[in-house]
């Protein structure tokens, strides 16, 4: 399973090898991507948009207020690669990142408080 952020998508251009799944933003810079420059398209294209959700999934409310948006995106496509490579189909996997990414604006920073550890 191959998935790649978009902010690596020149490396993935210039390898040739097709990624399982690439996810870019929507509104980050750093984060926009030409397929036609791709010699293999990937099996699936994720474009998060933030509290709009993105791609095949719809954003959660946070569990708690939220504190800081930091990490939100990074902590999507971490539960999203988590799910999928767990076995877990792309619905299930894209809501898995969607619920950890809620979780993650109730903190500050891009790490949870010990005591506050997203549970899988």
């Amino acid at each position: 399973m191959l998935v790649v952020t978009a902010r690596r998508f020149d490396l993935l251009a210039a390898s040739g090898v097709r990624a399982d799944v690439l996810v870019g933003s929507a509104r980050d810079r750093g984060e926009q991507f030409d397929l036609d420059r791709l010699a293999q398209p990937p099996g699936h294209v994720i474009v998060t948009d933030g509290v709009r959700g993105g791609t095949g999934y719809q954003a959660l409310p946070p569990p708690a207020s939220p504190v800081d948006s930091y990490g939100a995106g990074d902590t999507f496509a971490a539960g999203l690669l988590y799910g999928m490579a767990d076995g877990l189909a792309q619905p299930a996997a894209l809501a898995l990142g969607a619920r950890l990414a809620a979780e993650s604006v109730t903190w500050r920073g891009a790490y949870p408080p010990q005591s506050r550890r997203p549970s899988w």
